[in-house]
């Protein structure tokens, strides 16, 4: 749609807005996020080593799955008002850490229609 911002624009906000120095954005249509998911992104943060870091699978950045420190909120702001949406070509320009975990088939998978629907409560819920 037109006007959209996508993802990147909701990220900003909650940069500006956070009260902490790092903040962790996953997507909402990925309902089996690991339960070591911030424990594994944190332990990969050092000191000022990195600006981002990303969950990889089986070497695939997933980066809608990211731990991002406020300070890349001007650099996103300028890489927004530059007209760019793309959120991996942003993050591939920042210091980046990728974060890889297993591919199981179904924890970073989106459910977003209905055969996502049908997927899951064959393969997942049975």
């Amino acid at each position: 749609p037109e006007g959209f911002q996508g993802p990147l624009a909701g990220l900003l906000m909650a940069l500006i807005r956070t009260p902490t120095d790092w903040l962790l954005s996953v997507p909402c249509d990925v309902p089996f996020l690991p339960d070591t998911l911030v424990e594994k992104l944190l332990s990969a943060v050092q000191a000022d080593k990195y600006d981002c870091v990303v969950v990889s699978v089986e070497g695939a950045m997933q980066p809608v799955c990211v731990l991002c420190h406020r300070r890349v909120s001007a650099a996103l702001q300028q890489f927004l008002m530059s007209g760019q949406r793309k959120t991996g070509l942003f993050l591939r320009q920042q210091r980046l850490c990728l974060v890889d975990f297993p591919d199981d088939g179904h924890t970073f998978r989106n459910i977003n229609t209905p055969s996502d629907v049908r997927w899951l409560e064959q393969a997942v819920l049975k």
